[in-house]
């Protein structure tokens, strides 16, 4: 039976607007309770904008089939499917908000199609037959609503003018608002805003820091500025509070040097030959891992202790580590500095957050060649005055060179050669010589770093310092030239990318090679243990004290969209972000893809489960 389109368009609009307020119905399960007057209304127009943009989609396609197809009966299977399984999908993913704290993603597919979800959510015989039923309905419900109101129009004559325009008019009203909205709170800090970025599926904010302090000049690092309410805080970061068995030992200085981008196989004599001499009286972990493959989730998961996953939620909240937090309360002071400035990535709003006189991020100079040096020298400086000055306080440092990020080193330090500073992404692959020489200019500014690193470890033995400081070589994350078929950072979790460097010297330890697997979500649990924690390490940490003799079954590392579990012998890649939802797979230890996937991510859902676990244990 043929149907005017006038007619179909102004039922499929009616269909359409109720399926969009039981949506809204839906979604108010993403909102949490007891928020202050602005974040309630905050979250209610953002919830409105979000859904008129999972909408927006819909309705043209819905719109192009009537167009393309005008026959009623086609017509009201496809929409009535089409909204039933977007309704579908919504209630699913309520459902796994609800239990993890996060929207529907690779690991909760790879779950789901594992048989791993059973193991998480016991649903009983009765919770089975009622999720049964409701689905059962809204498929019954769906092709009600589009046969009644598609009779309506045909009895009507479709003399009556939908109201489509002025609906759509009011969505993009509340979309302008709410990315208006978040801008401008992003830009002033505000916590009660900003938090909410991760509450809703596929929810996009609108950032504009970085055109309105170039177009403008408008001061992005506004840390004094930040203050977080007791309604913005979804974080239970740490889960008690923190409790010291004892008062009065003596605190070590802790000192942490990365290099950026520096991996594992570029830790040699001939590379880093100052930090592989010093390494001789320190402790070595060979296999090693960063939390991330790029610096905002390496640096992250370093200081925190948890997964970088968590870097968007802590971000949100402008929420302070615990080790600094806790250096703080124990009297410690702060020189933090690198060569790049800290606002991007956002450590002023995460590590840094609450000792923003602390940081030296302002140094001058056109690159590394000429910022690395001062970086290296303002330190020396700092620990003469610290001598200079009888200072007893111990101090926290962290110096952060980046050399290595780039190309740039002073001629002397050409070690390595042939090679090429300039990149011709047309020209390189895995075979070219581009590559081998772009290879070389990398080491050459590891080995350039290394060289400022003679005058800071003598002025550490010639000061004193040694005898009670911590002191840790290692790197945000390392640097790929097609080994295994990937270029730079951010692209992969392979070795080249994630596995770095850790050299820790602790004073009375005896010099050692650890080979177990380690990563940088260890190191808090080790420094606050030796600062006299009592509280187990769960309470503020998913990482392991690394002079306990257990070691890793697997470690975990995250980047923008992915995250990956790293084997001795492979990794298991899945996504976790709702729109990269059938990403998941399984490589072996040169990063290949295994054969037989599905039986081998069945293998590793045990392993899956326990880290998407992890994924809400510190969230409220």
């Amino acid at each position: 039976m043929r149907m005017d389109k006038r007619g179909l368009l102004t039922a499929l609009s009616k269909f359409f607007l109720v399926n969009f307020l039981l949506s809204l119905a839906l979604g108010y399960r993403y909102l949490p309770d007891g928020l202050s007057f602005v974040s309630t209304i905050f979250v209610w127009v953002s919830l409105v904008a979000n859904t008129v943009m999972l909408y927006l989609p819909l309705l043209l396609l819905g719109f192009f089939f009537v167009w393309v197809l005008p026959y009623r009966k086609v017509t009201l299977i496809f929409n009535a499917i089409l909204l039933f399984l977007f309704q579908f999908f919504l209630l699913i993913d309520t459902v796994v908000y609800s239990i993890y704290n996060f929207h529907i993603n690779g690991a909760v597919i790879t779950i789901f199609t594992s048989g791993g979800f059973g193991d998480s959510v016991s649903l009983g015989g009765f919770t089975s037959i009622l999720a049964g039923a409701i689905i059962l309905g809204f498929l019954v419900l769906e092709f009600f609503l589009l046969r009644f109101f598609m009779k309506s129009s045909q009895d009507n004559g479709y003399k009556k003018k939908t109201k489509l325009f002025l609906f759509l008019w009011i969505g993009f009203a509340f979309l302008a608002t709410d990315k208006v909205t978040y801008a401008v709170a992003d830009m002033y800090n505000v916590t009660s805003i900003i938090r909410f970025v991760k509450i809703l599926p596929l929810y996009q904010p609108l950032t504009i820091k970085s055109f309105m302090e170039k177009s403008f000049g408008f001061k992005i690092d506004r840390e004094d500025d930040i203050r977080v309410s007791g309604d913005n805080k979804s974080l239970n970061y740490p889960k008690s509070p923190i409790i010291y068995h004892e008062q009065n030992i003596k605190r070590p200085n802790i000192l942490v040097i990365f290099f950026d981008a520096w991996r594992y196989d570029m830790f040699t004599p001939e590379t880093t030959p100052n930090v592989w001499e010093f390494s001789q009286k320190a402790s070595v972990f060979t296999q090693h891992y960063s939390g991330g493959n790029a610096s905002r989730f390496g640096v992250f998961s370093l200081f925190y202790g948890i997964s970088g996953y968590y870097w968007h939620k802590v971000l949100g909240e402008r929420r302070s580590c615990v080790l600094i937090d806790e250096l703080q309360d124990l009297g410690y002071d702060f020189y933090i500095s690198a060569s790049t400035r800290l606002t991007y990535p956002e450590f002023r709003k995460t590590c840094f957050v609450n000792i923003p006189d602390y940081l030296h991020d302002k140094i001058e100079g056109e690159n590394a060649i000429e910022k690395d040096p001062k970086l290296a020298k303002g330190f020396v400086d700092y620990l003469h005055k610290r001598k200079a000055e009888g200072e007893q306080k111990p101090f926290f440092s962290f110096l952060f060179f980046d050399g290595p990020h780039g190309t740039d080193y002073p001629p002397e330090c050409e070690k390595f050669t042939p090679t090429q500073r300039s990149v011709n992404y047309l020209k390189i692959d895995d075979d070219s010589e581009n590559v081998k020489m772009m290879r070389n200019t990398y080491k050459n500014t590891i080995y350039f770093d290394d060289s400022l690193m003679k005058e800071v470890l003598s002025t550490l033995e010639e000061d004193g310092y040694l005898e009670n400081t911590i002191v840790v070589f290692s790197a945000d994350h390392g640097q790929e030239f097609y080994e295994n078929g990937f270029f730079g950072h951010c692209s992969a979790f392979d070795k080249y990318q994630t596995k770095v460097p850790f050299v820790v010297y602790w004073p009375g330890k005896e010099p050692a090679k650890h080979e177990k697997m380690t990563s940088h979500l260890d190191f808090v649990p080790t420094i606050l243990t030796e600062l006299g924690v009592s509280n187990p390490t769960s309470d503020y940490s998913q990482g392991k004290d690394l002079w306990q003799a257990d070691t890793h079954k697997f470690v975990q590392s995250s980047g923008w969209d992915d995250a990956a579990l790293i084997y001795p012998d492979g990794y298991f890649v899945f996504s976790v972000e709702t729109y990269k939802a059938g990403l998941f797979e399984v490589r072996d230890e040169n990063y290949k893809l295994q054969e037989n996937q599905k039986e081998r991510v069945s293998q590793k859902r045990g392993d899956l489960l326990k880290t998407i676990k992890g994924f809400s244990e510190f969230s409220r």
